[in-house]
């Protein structure tokens, strides 16, 4: 089975990070911080960002929310979520969702990994250098 040409890769739950994927290979990755005081200006500013990137997209992957028990439910994150598979159903691009513990597993070995063992083995991985750089590589790219 072929890659697909490129694909977005988002996390909606945390700092909205995100990778981009070339012909098998990362191009570019990190977090995209939302403009904005409000839900409402928040979700505005994640779609024109979208509506920037999906074009050039051909797949998206997401970490899927998750409501733990006895914790307050991250609306935004299901907010972005919607933003993003409603862009990806208009450009009919596919959309593949997986949890938490499966994306923690395939990075780490360990579906209980912390965030600090996933980024670890993210920058290493990815050959990855300070976020803010990548940051402002993307913001470079989306200009």
């Amino acid at each position: 089975m072929a890659l697909p040409e490129s694909i977005l890769a988002v996390d909606p739950a945390t700092t909205y990070g995100f990778a981009l994927w070339r012909h098998g290979r990362l191009t570019e990755s990190g977090a995209r911080s939302l403009a904005g005081d409000s839900n409402g200006s928040k979700l505005d500013d994640w779609d024109r960002y979208l509506g920037k990137i999906m074009p050039h997209v051909s797949t998206v992957a997401y970490e899927a929310p998750v409501i733990y028990r006895g914790r307050r439910p991250n609306w935004l994150a299901y907010q972005l979520e919607g933003v993003l598979l409603l862009r990806s159903y208009r450009l009919r691009v596919p959309v593949y969702a997986a949890p938490p513990s499966q994306i923690k597993k395939a990075a780490t070995g360990n579906g209980r990994a912390t965030k600090d063992q996933v980024r670890v083995a993210m920058r290493e991985s990815w050959k990855i250098g300070k976020l803010k750089d990548v940051e402002n590589r993307i913001q470079g790219l989306l200009k």
